[in-house]
This record gives C-alpha cells, structure tokens and sequence, in this order.
C-alpha cells in the first residue's frame, strides 16, 4: 500500500502554524511573513507535498466564479534598454488568452525600477500571481529577479536569456522552411538577409542555421554570403551592393521589410527575383509568400504553460529548463512562383 501523501494539516501540525498560514503560503501569497513562507515551503518540500493540479484548477474555477472576485493578475515584463522596439507589447492574443483563462495582464517595464531587487519586491506587493518574462534588450547588467519568489516563465529572447521555461516559435524551423521551398521551387542561388537592432547584435543562430541546413543540397558555387542589414536602415542601401555582387535569384528575407526594400530597389519581383519571408505579417502583407511569423499561438501558449506552472505551485528556476517550440505555418502568396 502506498503511503498516504503529505497534507497542509500534515504540515501545519509539523510547523506548528494554522492550516489557513499554510495554505496561503503555498500559494506565494504575500499575506504571510517571508520569513514563515519559507520554512513552511521548505518543511513541505522536504515532506514531499505536491500541489494537486486538479484541485488547484477547480478551486481556482469556484474562487473566480464568485461575483465581486478579482481576477488573478499577470505580469508580463520586459526591457528594451536603448534599442528602439516598435512593435506593441505585450500581444493583444496574449491578453486574450489570459482573460480567457480568468486571469487579469499587466505589462511592466522593467526600466521603471532602480533594481532587479526593487522590482521583486514591488512585484510581490502587487500580488502577481505569475511573471511572463518578454524581450529583454539591455546591455548593462543580467536579469536578476528573485526567481524564488515567482512562478514564472519566458517567452521571447533578446539580449539576456532568463533560466526559466521557454516558449518560441520553431525558428530554425521557419528559415528551413522557407528555403526548401524555394530550392524545391526551381531556385538555385537563395541568399538570405537578416536584420539585427543594432550592429553590436549577432545574428540569430537559429534562423542561420536553418537557411544553410536548407541549402546545403546546392553546390558550394551557389552558397552565397550572408547579407545583415539594421532595423532602422529605412532603404536598405546596403542591401543594394549586397545584391549586385551576389545576384541571388530569390531573398530569402527576414521579415516583410526586406520586400520593401526589394521594392525600393527597382527589383520586380516575382518576374526577375522571387522573394520568401520568414517571419511575415500576412494581415498587412497577404501577397507575400513565406512563413507566418505570428506570435499568437507562441503567446496562447506561453499563457497556458504559465497557468499550468502556477496550479503546479512552480517557483524558481527550474531544473532543467525546458523550451516549447511552436511549429510555423506556410503562408502561400505570390512571390515565390516556380521557375
């Protein structure tokens, strides 16, 4: 028979605490003094108590159902340092899904506090229940959040990678995709133009590396070099010399932007040059071939994974940390016709 697993009265009775302390220091409540939650979280722990998942979510479920209940609060935070980010954040599916799911989302910037220190405390004064760590771009010190205090998860990278669970979209995925696509499209000279924030950037591994996984079937001859280009670069003047001295017969692009620049350039396309995106925006560009670069169902599931950890009672850095990959989708278009 297997033994009866620990309860909060079980460890009420060992610490010596009410069951209600216990209860809500499991839960990460700032209503019990620091100084008590952690040694009833580490008396439970050291029990081997584990949070049922199944009760968590119908607690939760009855706690919200109530009619002057709060909704749980989120925190999505980030920090772009000096890098000028235009995109809006957090993603209005990712507020959505938190919504959805009876939960309220705070974007914070990270850049409003003195510390990582300062931020933690403030953070748990606020009572978010758990932390979706977005891009973080800057260059002047490492993210240091008190981990032990949070539940929390990432989902973008930038500059520094936090230790926590991951979720992204497949990118290596994408870029392999794409020019597959056009090599099995009669294509033969793929060159591929990235984009970085600024020049102290590298460039993105992942997407590399799925652009010459791709084209590794093509003689060395038609392997050309890689052309990086700036976010801000509004013509992409550079990406001009880049073209003339390689002559690529479809860009494999790093987003929707380069097309404007091909555009810009007097390329015609698809009739001279084909072109495919790898991360491409098809509500403003539906006439791009590529790969949709929508992170909607990277945010739906980066919220799910963050409620799931939160009814787990997860907290801290994990061991080990895990990364979700969500796998791109084709977007057909009309840039890349077959030759």
């Amino acid at each position: 028979m297997h033994p009866r697993p620990p309860s909060i009265r079980d460890i009420a009775r060992a610490t010596g605490f009410g069951k209600s302390a216990v209860a809500a220091a499991l839960i990460n409540s700032t209503e019990v003094a620091a100084a008590t939650a952690a040694l009833i979280r580490q008396t439970a722990e050291q029990m081997g108590y584990r949070r049922d998942p199944v009760v968590a979510d119908l607690a939760a479920r009855r706690w919200r159902s109530r009619p002057h209940a709060a909704s749980p609060t989120l925190a999505y935070v980030y920090d772009y340092g000096q890098e000028v980010v235009r995109s809006r954040e957090p993603s209005p599916d990712m507020e959505q899904t938190a919504t959805a799911y009876g939960y309220r989302l705070e974007h914070v910037n990270l850049k409003e506090f003195e510390s990582d220190a300062r931020a933690s405390r403030v953070f748990a004064s606020r009572g978010y229940r758990g932390l979706m760590v977005g891009r973080i771009l800057r260059r002047d010190r490492p993210l240091d959040l008190e981990w032990a205090r949070f539940t929390a998860i990432a989902c973008d990278l930038g500059f520094v990678r936090p230790p926590l669970h991951m979720v992204l979209l497949d990118r290596f995925a994408a870029a392999e995709q794409a020019t597959r696509k056009a090599i099995e499209r009669g294509y033969r000279r793929p060159g591929y133009v990235h984009l970085v924030h600024s020049a102290r950037e590298t460039i993105d591994p992942a997407r590399l590396g799925g652009y010459l996984a791709a084209r590794g079937v093509l003689p060395h001859r038609n392997h050309l070099p890689v052309h990086v280009g700036l976010y801000h670069d509004d013509a992409g003047l550079p990406m001009r010399a880049w073209l003339r001295a390689t002559r690529p017969d479809v860009v494999i692009g790093f987003n929707d932007m380069i097309h404007w620049w091909l555009v810009q350039a007097g390329a015609r396309m698809p009739a001279d040059i084909g072109f495919v995106a790898i991360d491409r925006a098809p509500a403003t560009s539906p006439d791009i071939s590529g790969v949709i670069g929508s992170n909607a169902p990277v945010y739906r599931a980066a919220v799910e994974l963050l409620i799931s950890q939160i009814h787990l009672n997860a907290r801290g850095v994990p061991n080990p940390v895990q990364t979700v990959l969500v796998e791109p989708q084709w977007h057909e278009g009309a840039t890349l016709p077959g030759r």
